[in-house]
């Protein structure tokens, strides 16, 4: 506020001194030294069906770094109070650190089905995306109250569609108008990665991953319905932000891909919404 340069040691557990406070209401929902954890990272949050608030994120321990070589668990916590206060978490998806599909499980992307039902696919096993065997499993849960319990990890693929690595992209999903559930999913098919749709069109039961190409050489992306039915891209890529856009509603129909010059760099896993006028604007 003095006009002070300020530094910031980069290990620093907690909140920093003299960080910023953007919003009229904030809390800390998930800390480090919790259960014997240093990091938490890669947060997802939904709205349930009775409008309170469902997060989850990984509980990484004492290691910071992506799936790989050390166990990761999913932990969730519930706010019911738009986010003031927050219940004790409770683990999601538990890694058990040896066997080699279920030692680990992370970057969780939620979805909330047409009758409420919470929907959370992450990446799984002890390999890294970038390794040379990749990420080759997809482990979905599933709850039906709220957020309060989850269903077992079920694989919902188990030789990454056939290519060499596969990886959904962390944060949420997308529920249409209609209720298909669609997910950005990145691919390594040879040395190149691409997005592709992971889709479902029974609230999960079954997945198909669209051959079609939604960006090509992208990262980590998010989608929303327009008004029109079309569904919206918006992407992160080396240099400026990518966006495309799918003509029909069940993430087919790809166009061109354009880019943002004003919108720059590629280490934000930005969301997009997208927000309806009235008639009187």
């Amino acid at each position: 506020s003095e006009g002070r340069k300020k530094t910031y040691d980069a290990t620093t557990v907690g909140d920093p001194a003299g960080s910023a406070r953007i919003f009229a209401t904030q809390s800390i929902v998930f800390a480090p030294t919790e259960d014997n954890c240093r990091f938490y990272r890669i947060p997802a949050l939904m709205l349930d069906k009775e409008g309170n608030l469902v997060a989850l994120a990984d509980r990484r321990y004492q290691i910071n770094a992506d799936l790989g070589d050390h166990r990761i668990d999913v932990t969730a916590k519930r706010s019911l109070d738009g986010g003031r206060t927050w219940s004790r978490q409770h683990v999601v998806a538990e890694g058990d650190g040896t066997n080699k599909v279920t030692f680990g499980y992370g970057d969780a992307s939620l979805a909330r089905t047409k009758s409420g039902r919470l929907i959370c696919l992450m990446a799984t096993g002890a390999n890294n995306f970038f390794s040379a065997e990749g990420i080759k499993w997809v482990s979905m849960t599933t709850s039906d109250d709220n957020g309060m319990t989850w269903s077992r990890p079920s694989l919902i693929t188990d030789n990454a569609f056939g290519f060499k690595s596969v990886f959904v992209s962390s944060g949420k999903g997308l529920t249409t108008k209609d209720g298909t559930i669609l997910y950005t999913t990145n691919i390594i098919n040879g040395g190149q990665l691409d997005c592709h749709i992971l889709r479902s069109k029974d609230e999960g039961q079954t997945w198909e991953l669209l051959p079609e190409v939604a960006f090509a050489k992208a990262d980590e992306s998010k989608m929303e319905q327009l008004s029109n039915g079309q569904i919206f891209l918006s992407v992160r890529r080396q240099g400026d932000r990518g966006f495309n856009v799918a003509a029909n509603a069940d993430g087919t129909g790809w166009g061109t891909s354009w880019t943002n010059g004003q919108i720059s760099g590629n280490a934000c896993n930005a969301d997009v919404l997208s927000y309806g006028l009235s008639a009187d604007g």
